[in-house]
């Protein structure tokens, strides 16, 4: 995208104003229950890829933060880590992996609209996650010198390419499943939960629309479950160290209907 397109859906303030609330909820979105028999999904995906050296796991803790679509992690390359002139990482989201009709996936160089080409800060705890995806990249043979590659990566046919939903969704279920619970069951929950925390915590419709990569509110609005869908914080445990202060809540001037998006 040129410039124009860049500074048009973001702006430095608002960047800064993403990785302060990134750095708040950091770990919120961490599964729980009451008995201390239950592991936490995310506490279970960092297990599994210490053990497995597997990227995908990683993968899910990075949607926890982000709430990409699953295509969008699946098409992410090294060259979209940008470097600012302060030393602070964004993500440049610009493209796409989707399932073909007739089979198959399909990189497209492009992202899903207009308003899905962003960029989101890295905070420190993503950066690190991206380290060590390179790390196990390295030990499991798969390509990291081009700034092309894949960030997340599988064996297909003995050559290595890019990840897909499949990648990602049956590892998220079998967390759950052992985490003795069944709410989040896939990337696209993950990603609703992820934008319902950060409205909840007080992000700003507006915000959180650019952050989604949304082309209006209404579709923002759709993705964030009610508590009439069903009470989503008695499974948030919050492991982390929260920043002084939460930002307030955004306030509405007018009452936007919610819709249905297909």
């Amino acid at each position: 995208p040129n410039e124009d397109t860049h500074t048009e859906y973001h702006s430095e303030e608002q960047i800064r104003k993403i990785e302060t609330w990134q750095d708040i909820l950091k770990g919120r979105s961490e599964i729980r229950k009451t008995s201390h028999q239950f592991i936490g999904v995310k506490q279970l995906a960092l297990e599994d890829a210490e053990n497995t050296r597997g990227s995908a796991s990683l993968g899910i803790l990075l949607l926890f933060t982000l709430g990409l679509r699953v295509g969008e992690i699946c098409a992410l390359q090294w060259r979209d880590i940008i470097t600012l002139p302060d030393g602070r990482k964004q993500l440049h989201i610009q493209r796409e992996i989707v399932h073909q009709p007739s089979g198959g996936y399909k990189l497209l160089n492009h992202a899903k609209t207009r308003a899905g080409d962003r960029y989101l800060p890295l905070n420190n705890y993503c950066q690190e996650l991206l380290k060590k995806v390179r790390t196990y990249n390295v030990i499991n043979g798969a390509p990291v010198l081009s700034p092309d590659d894949f960030i997340f990566q599988r064996k297909w046919r003995k050559a290595w390419t890019h990840c897909t939903t499949s990648s990602f969704n049956p590892r998220i279920r079998k967390y759950c499943n052992m985490a003795g619970m069944n709410v989040i069951k896939s990337c696209h929950d993950i990603r609703r939960t992820c934008l319902t925390e950060m409205y909840d915590a007080g992000i700003p419709l507006k915000q959180l629309q650019y952050f989604a990569g949304h082309e209006t509110p209404m579709q923002t609005l759709d993705y964030i479950r009610r508590r009439n869908d069903f009470d989503i914080t008695e499974y948030i445990l919050d492991d982390s160290d929260l920043l002084d202060g939460y930002p307030e809540k955004g306030v509405e001037t007018e009452k936007v209907k919610k819709v249905k998006v297909v």
